[in-house]
């Protein structure tokens, strides 16, 4: 926001006014979390995991891991990092990277006009065709639509 692209004033507009919509939505979405951590039946320590577990898929340190890998690095076995992070999250670890992912290459089309191809590779997706599915199935539109809204 603080350095938005040399839009047309109209566009610019938009533009920022989706970027304070996305930090909203955030925001708010941050605050349904809290709940579910609290009713998750966890004890702090094992909420404390996860919540160190969501840093670091979120900081893109543990992209290409195993499951194994990841669960070493929080002290756990796969099962039980796997029940925990459901418990807290709703989703398993891999589902919850996968959507991160495609998060990811959706801002890339819609922010910094990537190609379709671009964002499958940024998504991890060796094939534009299986990002494509992928990435209908987790917005409910295809990736050549958002590139169309451009």
């Amino acid at each position: 926001m603080l350095n938005p692209p040399d839009y047309d004033p109209l566009l610019q507009r938009l533009y920022l006014e989706s970027r304070a919509l996305d930090i909203a939505c955030e925001a708010l979405g941050s605050l349904g979390d809290a709940p579910a951590e609290s009713t998750a039946g966890l004890r702090p320590h094992e909420q404390q995991r996860v919540r160190r577990l969501t840093d670091l898929l979120d900081s893109g340190a543990a992209d290409g891991w195993t499951l194994e890998r990841i669960a070493r690095e929080m002290g756990v076995n796969a099962n039980t990092l796997q029940r925990q992070f459901r418990a807290v999250r709703g989703t398993t670890v891999f589902e919850y990277l996968r959507a991160r992912r495609l998060t990811q290459a959706r801002q890339a089309l819609e922010r910094d006009g990537a190609s379709v191809t671009e964002a499958a590779w940024l998504a991890g997706y060796n094939s534009p065709a299986n990002f494509a599915t992928a990435f209908k199935r987790q917005f409910g539109i295809s990736p050549r639509q958002v590139r169309a809204r451009l």
